[in-house]
């Protein structure tokens, strides 16, 4: 029995049948780019394991999409309007740091007190044949009032008078004493005083 060749149609049917098959699963398994809309898709088909991470962006997230469960707050700025705020605040703080601290001070300035106590040196005598100048001194003290502690003090001479301070220190706690001396052949005063503070305010 003779075998026949396949005539040149049937030949070119066969290829056109091949191509047809292999197109069709070709375009199956690789759908060109943009080919699939809302359309092709079924509801809840595409799910959040499905999204690649990062794959959706800020610009294509509807307006009033997200809820405050679905923000990281830290990655947030500060509003304007609440930096100001913030910004107000702490300079109210300040502003009350500042009063109090002014209020303490103001509260301590109240506490001090001067005291003062004047004091006379007599003339020195000046120098003669017989004798030579001599000089004269004198002490006096300032006191504070019962309760208050001596923190400080000071001598005070009349201006142009000539006298030297000898020296001047606490005398106790409570007090303080001031020296000076004169060789002027006339008489001047002087003047000490004490800085004191309440006992219960300087411990």
């Amino acid at each position: 029995m003779r075998a026949h060749r396949p005539s040149p149609a049937l030949v070119i049917a066969c290829i056109a049948l091949g191509v047809a098959l292999g197109g069709t699963s070709y375009a199956v398994t690789r759908l060109p780019p943009r080919s699939v809309g809302t359309e092709q898709l079924k509801a809840a088909a595409v799910t959040r394991s499905r999204i690649r991470d990062s794959a959706i962006v800020g610009v294509k997230v509807a307006p009033d999409a997200l809820k405050g469960a679905d923000i990281v707050e830290g990655s947030l700025g500060t509003v304007p309007s609440a930096r100001r705020a913030g910004e107000a605040g702490h300079a109210t703080q300040a502003d009350r740091a500042a009063a109090a601290d002014h209020a303490a001070a103001a509260a301590a300035l109240d506490q001090v007190d001067y005291r003062a106590a004047a004091g006379s040196v007599a003339a020195a005598a000046e120098a003669t044949e017989s004798a030579p100048a001599t000089t004269t001194e004198a002490t006096a003290t300032a006191h504070c009032d019962p309760g208050s502690h001596a923190t400080g003090g000071g001598v005070q001479v009349e201006e142009g008078s000539g006298l030297v301070i000898g020296d001047d220190h606490p005398s106790g706690s409570t007090a303080w004493t001031g020296r000076v001396e004169s060789a002027d052949p006339a008489p001047h005063t002087f003047t000490v005083f004490v800085v004191c503070v309440r006992s219960e305010t300087a411990g």
